[in-house]
């Protein structure tokens, strides 16, 4: 099958933008977070077509305010969400944005009415150029940690933020916060009395708050005053410009988390199905599963939401549902890493690290054994075949392409209305030619609810299977409909990959379903491509066919299924050595089979062969007297005569087509203490005279 590889000069060109990006993050950041700058050269510009300039719902840009953790460059949208109370006498009553201390600070003027009064923003961080129009929607840029502290709240000036992550005050005594701190619905307020503050200036802390943030692409907040203003001065800073004498932090939300899913292997030209959030988990308890984000590790940019897969060119596309399912369709043959990152948020936007999703498509029938089914009404080779006779319900295909592999056609369900094309002359199923080739064919004058069902069986597990359908088509409710399946080896179903033509009459989903269109036409654009994949091997494939143009009295409608492509992994047996022991001058016979494995082509119908027999004893193959089956032999083994320590032999297995592998026998001769043979002996001595000899001579 076709192999793709992945990765090569783009990965190498983002690792180096990547190493670059980092350099010049580091070198801006000395408090180990990021740090956006909203410099006046870099904004605010008011994007077009939206909101007219100081208007809710005006959007403004600032671009390359910093990098994300991606390493790639990143721009600021900032957008005026509502104005409430918002007293504007004269232009400098309200500004977006200005000079009040450091040019890289949020410093914008807002005057408010008697009571209270705010402008409440929204600031979006987006990859560089995502967003050129007031109603673009960017690619969410990653920023792993930033704060901002607003400084100068003062003379009954609130700063009211939605916090995500939490907030520090000052929380020492000299001097102490002049901030009071309440809870308004999803916002929390930062509230200052009377006093001012001598200037903006971030050591005046008893007026500053910090705001952390992780993981968060979307900050909210509001600038206002609980009385009359004016021309009130406001200043946010991203700069960590604040130090608090003593930090009084509160926690008030933490960010959810994923785990990565690796080491799913499937076989290539198969559906993969999962859920990205398995292990995932909150520990507030408000993770948000619809909030799934897919990305493409070569291309941080190249995104996938729900209801937007992720296409990533040349691969696959990855579907992600609202509670974290996810279903991966590879290009047709594509072999090889398919991995994507994935992230999920909170309630409050607030985004977990990313995880890894490890996918990776190999080919199961590398090195295997492949043939075709042609269709053929004068077969002249061994993989040419004709369906006989016409009209037959069931025919048997025998060792197509000389592979040994056997395939049994059958139609069942309402196969009464099968007819001739027409209401011809003839029967089908029948080979004849369709659209310029020889295909079988098949015509119903109108099935009933059952429909009609075919089953193609394999007598052995295949790993894939090809086939084109054609004639996938017809007006109104009633057009051709086929659920197509697999039954896969262990019991499990699988669906197919389907390969749409160009303007295709109907339409395809995950789960084996083909649709006609109202307004389908003949031709090549009602065939559809089948492919089955599996690394535990197929069965058998059904199509039923329960919905028909012709099930409308008076008509005849047909379909065809094109030559059938197909390949199954060679299985070679596997043999295991063995190690036994046996006593001096003793025989074993040793199970040699017992740890062995013929594979799925089965044994040969030959015996065991001892290919090196042992060199300090006598080895034979026991047959168990069936020669033609190997599955009971042993091997007998006897040492030489007194012969004690290691021997070896080897021997060999077999399998139905062929394939033969060997394993070597390690016997260990444990010597044996000989027993002691004592014999009679004869002395003659002298009356009266002692006598003395070696009894053991």
């Amino acid at each position: 099958m076709v192999n793709f590889t992945r990765y090569s000069t783009a990965l190498k060109l983002n690792l180096f933008l990547l190493v670059i990006g980092c350099f010049l993050l580091n070198s801006l950041n000395t408090f180990g977070q990021t740090q956006p700058t909203f410099n006046l050269s870099q904004g605010p510009t008011l994007l077009a077509n939206g909101a007219a300039d100081e208007q809710i719902g005006a959007k403004y840009i600032y671009q390359d305010i910093e990098f994300s953790a991606d390493g790639i460059l990143i721009d600021a949208i900032v957008t005026i969400v509502d104005k409430v109370n918002v007293d504007e006498p004269n232009a400098d009553s309200f500004t977006v944005d200005s000079t009040l201390g450091v040019d890289d600070r949020f410093e914008p003027t807002v005057n408010t009415g008697a009571g209270d009064g705010y402008v409440e923003w929204q600031i979006e961080f987006v990859l560089d150029g995502t967003v050129t129009d007031a109603n673009d929607v960017g690619v969410r840029a990653r920023l792993e940690s930033f704060a901002v502290e607003a400084i100068d709240v003062d003379g009954f000036e609130y700063f009211e933020v939605i916090i995500t992550d939490s907030y520090t005050i000052e929380g020492g005594n000299t001097p102490a916060t002049e901030l009071v701190v309440s809870q308004n619905g999803v916002w929390t307020r930062f509230q200052s009395d009377t006093d001012f503050a001598p200037g903006i200036s971030p050591g005046d802390t008893q007026f500053a708050v910090r705001v952390n943030y992780t993981n968060i692409s979307t900050i909210n907040f509001r600038n206002g005053s609980s009385n009359n203003s004016n021309n009130r001065q406001n200043s946010m800073t991203f700069l960590g410009e604040v130090t608090f004498d003593v930090e009084n932090t509160t926690n008030v939300n933490e960010p959810p988390f994923v785990m990565d899913n690796n080491g799913n292997v499937i076989s290539s030209n198969n559906l993969f199905t999962g859920n990205v959030l398995t292990g995932s988990g909150d520990s507030d308890g408000n993770l948000d599963p619809t909030t799934v984000r897919l990305i493409d590790p070569n291309d941080p940019s190249n995104q996938g939401v729900v209801g937007s897969p992720l296409v990533v060119s040349g691969v696959g596309v990855y579907t992600v549902d609202n509670s974290g399912g996810i279903v991966f369709t590879p290009e047709k043959d594509y072999v090889g890493d398919a991995s994507i990152l994935f992230s999920v948020e909170d309630d409050l936007g607030v985004s977990s690290d990313q995880a890894t999703l490890g996918i990776t498509l190999v080919d199961p029938c590398l090195g295997g054994i492949s043939g075709t089914l042609v269709w053929e009404t004068a077969p002249t080779s061994n993989s040419e075949f004709d369906w006989t006779p016409d009209g037959a319900l069931s025919n048997t295909f025998n060792d197509i392409s000389g592979t040994g592999l056997n395939s049994t056609i059958t139609f069942t369900g309402d196969t009464s209305t099968l007819s001739a094309w027409n209401f011809g002359t003839g029967n089908t199923p029948e080979v004849n030619v369709d659209n310029g080739i020889e295909a079988l064919q098949f015509f119903t004058s109108g099935f009933d609810a059952s429909g009609i069902t075919i089953t193609i069986a394999f007598s052995q597990p295949v790993n894939e299977v090809e086939f084109d359908l054609s004639h996938i088509n017809g007006a109104g409710p009633n057009g051709d409909a086929y659920t197509i399946s697999a039954s896969e080896v262990g019991g499990s179903t699988l669906f197919p990959l389907f390969t749409e033509s160009a303007n295709p009459s109907y339409t395809t989903n995950n789960f084996g379903f083909i649709d006609s269109n109202d307004n389908s036409t003949f031709g090549d654009n009602d065939e559809v491509g089948v492919s089955f994949s599996s690394l535990n091997g197929i069965n058998s494939i059904t199509l039923v066919w329960d919905e028909c143009t012709a099930c409308n009295a008076g008509t005849v409608h047909g379909s065809a299924i094109q030559d059938i492509s197909f390949c199954f992994s060679d299985d070679t047996p596997v043999a295991v050595a063995d190690t036994v022991s046996v006593n001096e001058d003793e025989l074993i016979a040793i199970n040699i089979l017992s740890n062995d494995d013929f594979g799925d082509n089965g044994p040969s119908s030959s015996a065991v062969t001892i290919t090196s027999g042992p060199t300090n004893g006598i080895a034979t193959v026991n047959d168990g007297t069936t020669p033609n089956d190997p599955t009971d032999d042993t091997i007998d083994y006897t040492p030489n005569a007194n012969y004690s320590g290691s021997d070896q032999l080897t021997y060999e297995i077999c399998d139905a087509d062929g394939d033969c592998t060997t394993a070597v026998v390690t016997i260990n001769v444990d010597p044996v203490t000989d027993a002691i043979v004592d014999a009679n002996e004869t002395v003659s001595t002298n009356e009266d005279t002692p006598v003395s000899g070696d009894l053991f001579s």
